[in-house]
């Protein structure tokens, strides 16, 4: 049991430091034992867990208790939490005193974790099964409403001990950096696969990174970190950053992994960042999760293949740890032991999956192909548009319209698809960073048609932070769509 791994190092170790507290492995055992005798009442139902931002340590608690008691753990963010705790039917919600404020209800129960009180041990706890839920992850909702991945104990076990053994290495020195919320699969197995290892994770809050995208970096260099996780926008937005405010006595050079996920990696993107920050592109790892896998699937980093391949990143080496395959339509399909078992109280589940091979399979719904045992990821196959016949990615024309026109803002242009009279046709939708710089619709037309010989047929500039996006920033773009029906 994962809670086990908290046990390993030494009591005294330095296991979690955010900007408030610094817990040691021994003080973060005890406060997850205090924790489940609270939840003791819950096992086999879920509860979420609804923390500040910057509370990693009480999610981290919290969390370790539901999989010490078997209560379903369900990370929420703070805000819209009520839709998923309508769709799970949430027994309960775990918070702090802080949040207790700010959400309650009367109609709900909640739990408050303690950061003090009595050692109480876990006997009498009995461990899960295998096959029980360990907790439901939902999903971002970038091209559909949120779904609960559900995620037993093994396939969580299973994913974090391929990666722990796979990519962390030493237990003694590994030290990490990350603002990847941890209600987000990437965030959640940011901080289980550290504690697997008995790492230190220093934890930036996202809301910090946002307001200053440099702090990130420069914690790195100051704790010197051996390994960080984040998007790939985020490398971009630190490397134009420091353009703009060079920051000084940086030196990144003992990062030894540079994990990028949670979104299509570009190659412009990872050169960018290694030039500014003179890092080497050894040290970047690009790689391909989701949470219907736990998270991590493949990574790039140690592997072998080409980086590149038709301007695609290559995302990683298929392991003993996945099977992968390729269909017709060139969409992904995976297996392996951090397989979901499905969604939460969901109807119809065999859409989502696949036969093949007599094997059940996860239909990831990304397009890619597979070269010299390398997986290479296109796009979403929800944002293929198909005009006259001719299937486009809407990343490729997001991505050609990003290069050529600064003065939109990066990450915030959506291609779909808008229907006229019974034709699929292409719209473009764009925040832009001042309202009295703004491109022509005409000069977009013309770049998109020379770079794709593809015609767009509608352009809307809107102002910054217009566009619908998840609680990870990825865009929304079934809903951004709703630009063109108004």
């Amino acid at each position: 049991m994962l809670v086990q791994n908290l046990l390993k190092p030494e009591r005294h170790k330095l296991c979690l430091v955010t900007k408030s507290e610094a817990v040691t492995f021994g003080d973060l055992y005890d406060r997850v034992c205090r924790m489940a005798t609270q939840l003791r009442p819950y096992k086999k139902r879920p509860v979420l867990l609804i923390f500040h931002p910057d509370d990693a340590v009480g999610f981290t608690v919290a969390f370790y208790a539901c999989l010490m008691t078997g209560a379903i753990a369900v990370p929420t963010p703070p805000t819209n939490y009520q839709t998923i705790q309508k769709d799970c039917e949430a027994a309960a919600i775990v918070t702090s005193w802080t949040m207790y404020f700010a959400l309650f209800e009367w109609s709900t129960t909640f739990i408050i974790e303690r950061c003090c009180g009595c050692c109480v041990s876990r006997a009498g706890l009995d461990d899960p099964e295998p096959d029980d839920i360990a907790f439901l992850q939902y999903t971002s909702g970038s091209t559909s409403s949120p779904r609960g991945v559900v995620i037993s104990h093994k396939a969580l076990e299973a994913n974090i001990r391929w990666v722990t053994e796979q990519y962390l290495g030493n237990i003694n020195d590994v030290v990490s950096v990350t603002w990847v919320p941890f209600y987000h699969d990437y965030g959640l197995t940011s901080i289980l696969n550290i504690n697997a290892v008995g790492g230190t994770l220093h934890y930036l809050s996202p809301l910090q990174f946002m307001k200053d995208p440099l702090s990130w970096i420069r914690r790195m260099s100051q704790v010197r970190a051996t390994h960080t996780q984040a998007p790939n926008f985020a490398y971009g937005l630190c490397a134009r950053h420091a353009a703009l405010f060079p920051p000084k006595d940086i030196d990144l050079s003992c990062v030894r992994q540079f994990s990028m996920g949670g979104e299509i990696i570009r190659r412009k993107t990872m050169e960018r960042f290694t030039t500014t920050f003179k890092v080497s592109m050894e040290q970047m790892d690009p790689s391909y999760g989701m949470a219907e896998m736990v998270c991590g699937i493949v990574h790039c980093q140690g592997g072998s293949g080409p980086l590149e391949m038709h301007g695609i990143v290559n995302v990683g080496t298929i392991g003993k740890n996945v099977e992968v395959r390729i269909m017709d339509d060139d969409e992904v399909w995976v297996r392996g032991e951090s397989m979901m078992s499905g969604y939460y109280r969901r109807t119809n589940q065999e859409q989502y999956f696949g036969e093949l091979e007599g094997k059940r399979w996860v239909r990831t719904g990304d397009l890619g192909f597979i070269h010299q045992g390398c997986l290479f990821i296109k796009g979403r196959k929800k944002d293929v548009i198909i005009l006259n016949g001719r299937n486009i990615v809407s990343t490729d024309v997001e991505w050609i319209v990003e290069k050529a026109f600064p003065c939109l803002r990066p990450g915030s242009i959506a291609a779909v698809p808008i229907y006229e009279k019974e034709e699929e046709k292409l719209g473009l939708i764009a925040e832009v960073r001042d309202p009295k710089a703004v491109p022509s619709e005409k000069d977009i037309r013309y770049i998109v048609y020379k770079k794709m010989e593809v015609p767009v047929h509608r352009v809307l500039f809107v102002p910054k932070r217009t566009l619908p996006k998840t609680s990870s920033g990825k865009l929304q773009r079934f809903k951004c769509r709703q630009f063109f029906e108004e």
